[in-house]
């Protein structure tokens, strides 16, 4: 699809096409979509949104990805991304020129196993990485090397605090989640919970942490990092929770489920912490991002499927 409008439905783009990661830079407006296969590519797709309707305007690729893109996050507040490759290896992303070049300074990634993300503080001079027992921290404005943070898990998933105070840590081999305090570079504190996560994001108005984990959602309170509640959502035995994504313009998250039968996407008030409710889907993948509408993009084994901000389940 080379132009399309998105009016009052869930809609699909880049049709017939394998997504693995999506990410979205409210700096460009840009929506940037892995796809894995022959050609190796990250398109692109410019995001207009004018009186109340998106219209996406395809780019030319992203250039010099040569091979297997795995996933990709854009900073919120610079012109950088960083793809992560199935290899696990990185590129860095310039998400003005839509270049890509290598990432020395990130460390090689455990892709196959533990299927990372990184994060960018919102300011977007930090990037943080999970790492082999550790969490690396990049310098976003300098050359400097990455910084090892010593942790007691081997974390799969990283988020930032929205002061820029803290980053968080998870791990699917783990029922816990470790905060690091950003100033000091040293480990702070630990948040027990009742099983290992897959992923988790933090709310839009930087209070709570939404992870999911086993048959439920957890909820944290970031101010006393303290689990707070959580939201049953039982799964099938075939079932599998894909990457939570929160928006960050409004009280609104979106989780896919990937199963054989009945492929779905829950949406929930971050607010009121309850489910808002679902929309069945064509075959998900397992990861989602918002733009600054609150328009929601998952990745999809055949397309992006957008669920846009005026829709309600």
């Amino acid at each position: 699809m080379t132009h399309g409008t998105i009016a009052s439905e869930p809609s699909y783009l880049l049709d017939g096409n394998l997504i693995s990661g999506i990410g979205y830079s409210p700096m460009t407006k840009r929506l940037f979509a892995c796809c894995p296969g022959p050609k190796n590519r990250i398109a692109v797709l410019k995001v207009n949104y004018n009186d109340g309707k998106t219209v996406y305007q395809e780019n030319p690729d992203v250039e010099n990805v040569d091979t297997t893109v795995y996933s990709i996050i854009c900073s919120p507040s610079t012109l950088a991304a960083y793809a992560i490759m199935l290899d696990g290896s990185t590129l860095f992303v310039d998400v003005e020129k839509d270049e890509a070049r290598p990432a020395p300074r990130v460390p090689q990634l455990q892709t196959t196993i533990k299927q990372p993300n990184m994060a960018f503080t919102p300011d977007g001079k930090t990037a943080i990485f999970p790492g082999s027992n550790c969490v690396y921290v990049i310098d976003q404005t300098s050359d400097a090397p990455a910084v090892p943070i010593p942790t007691t898990i081997d974390p799969t998933w990283v988020a930032v605090a929205k002061d820029v105070s803290l980053a968080y840590a998870g791990s699917r081999f783990s029922a816990s989640i470790i905060y690091i305090d950003l100033a000091t570079m040293t480990p702070k504190g630990t948040i027990g919970l009742s099983g290992p996560i897959t992923t988790f994001d933090i709310s839009d108005d930087g209070s709570k942490i939404f992870a999911v984990s086993n048959n439920q959602i957890i909820v944290i309170d970031t101010a006393t990092n303290i689990q707070s509640a959580s939201i049953p959502y039982p799964l099938a035995p075939d079932e599998f929770f894909g990457q939570i994504s929160c928006s960050k313009a409004g009280p609104r998250a979106c989780v896919p489920i990937n199963s054989p039968n009945s492929p779905r996407v829950i949406i929930i008030d971050t607010m009121s912490n309850k489910i808002a409710g679902q929309f069945v889907t064509r075959k998900v993948v397992n990861c989602s991002a918002y733009d600054e509408y609150s328009n929601a993009y998952i990745a999809m084994r055949d397309g992006v499927l957008v669920i846009p901000a005026a829709v309600s389940p």
